[in-house]
């Protein structure tokens, strides 16, 4: 799968954009893949990977903290 078959999957519009805790809990459901696959699809969506990673590394953090 290519970067610009992916982009023309997951492409939103401005107003349709996802927030980062959205794209989160939907990376922790596993909807966007692992790895390197997550990042050319979140990339590709026109969102900031490192952005969504850091929120999904905040919450494993607080789940654990519980835990």
């Amino acid at each position: 799968v290519t970067p610009s078959i992916l982009a023309k999957y997951f492409k939103t519009s401005k107003s349709k954009q996802k927030t980062i805790q959205e794209l989160a809990e939907e990376v922790i459901k596993g909807y966007w893949g692992n790895g390197s696959v997550r990042k050319k699809r979140l990339t590709a969506a026109g969102y900031d990977y490192k952005a969504v990673q850091d929120e999904v590394n905040r919450i494993y953090r607080i789940v654990n903290y519980i835990i």
